[in-house]
């Protein structure tokens, strides 16, 4: 019997020990977070939400770009050339008067520096097009950031109830042992009027230690969630925080997943793919300017270097790009 009891007490010692360990402190304040300060925290925290102005950014930048295709282009050339041969008119042979006639050879060496100006006025909606496509890319960068932060979401949802299941058993386990301490003392009393024996009331007592290691496990427990959800939001807790119980949690967050708007933005963006294949296989109008300074000039029969200027219209229209249209619908498909 008294090896039992001498069990009992080192079982306690052991208890003791193991409480200090789990840095119970009860004079301390207590702090109070909920739910939402936890996912407005580690949101706040997340590396990559630094991106979501970036890809705004990004986005605007991309979209102006695009929108200045229909500025005017301006393009500055030059070349210098030797040539083996240039025209000439033969008159030797000609009846008089017309062999006494003689006409400027022009040189073999000959130069052009010219400007040009292109004007798009029709490009088969391939500008509108890729504006749409980069907004489109902006929405599904944003989206699957998104769908990231669902998922840190979810992971803090994990850690804050689990720690509530925690504080619940904690709750239960101390109920247990009131319950236990209770039935200790009646039997106790019991021992005292010869109504029970001293080996039961050891049981209980063995039975008190072993839900008092419980709570130590339990703590523990709590104190390894709670430095979890303090790496998340960057946030000291202590053994003495309370997390407060969500009073309600809306049902069509489980529904309206991020995934699945994710991939309404992919497959918006495939649309707007397709649309461009479509557009840069249609013709292309527009009004050009050139300008510059050659030698030969415009003027045939001038061998001097001289400023000219051609202007008009111009119209393009590569059909090589329906050879490959359709493999590259069926690529996208596939990606999708």
């Amino acid at each position: 019997m008294k090896t039992y009891q001498n069990r009992i007490h080192l079982k306690k010692l052991l208890v003791i020990s193991c409480w200090l360990l789990t840095g119970s402190c009860f004079g301390q304040s207590s702090k109070t977070i909920n739910l939402e300060q936890c996912w407005k925290l580690a949101k706040d925290q997340y590396p990559l939400i630094k991106q979501r102005d970036l890809i705004e950014k990004t986005k605007d930048y991309s979209i102006e770009n695009a929108a200045k295709g229909y500025y005017p282009q301006v393009n500055f050339n030059g070349q210098g050339t030797y040539q083996s041969a240039v025209t000439t008119i033969p008159l030797s042979g000609l009846p008089k008067p017309f062999n006494d006639l003689s006409f400027p050879t022009i040189s073999k060496e000959q130069f052009n520096v010219h400007g040009e100006v292109d004007q798009t006025i029709y490009d088969g909606g391939l500008i509108k097009q890729q504006k749409q496509s980069d907004a489109a890319s902006a929405d599904m960068q944003q989206q699957n950031l998104e769908v990231q932060l669902y998922v840190l979401k979810d992971r803090i949802n994990q850690i804050y109830f689990g720690t509530l299941l925690i504080d619940d058993q904690v709750k239960q386990n101390d109920l247990t042992q009131n319950d236990i301490q209770s039935s200790i003392d009646k039997m106790q009393q019991g021992v005292k009027n010869g109504t029970a024996t001293t080996s039961s009331v050891a049981d209980l007592q063995a039975d008190l230690l072993q839900q008092q290691q419980n709570k130590i496990q339990l703590l523990a427990s709590r104190k390894a969630y709670l430095d979890m959800l303090g790496v998340f939001t960057n946030q000291q807790f202590d053994t003495n925080t309370v997390l407060e119980i969500p009073i309600s949690v809306t049902p069509s967050d489980s529904i309206k997943r991020p995934e699945l708007s994710f991939y309404d933005f992919q497959k918006k963006n495939d649309d707007v793919q397709e649309k461009i294949l479509n557009a840069s296989n249609r013709p292309k109008f527009g009004y050009f300017f050139q300008g510059g300074y050659a030698l030969p000039g415009l003027d045939g029969f001038d061998i001097s270097p001289a400023w000219y200027y051609i202007t008009g219209f111009r119209l393009s229209w590569s059909l090589g790009g329906y050879y490959t249209l359709k493999n590259q619908k069926q690529i996208l498909e596939i990606e999708f």
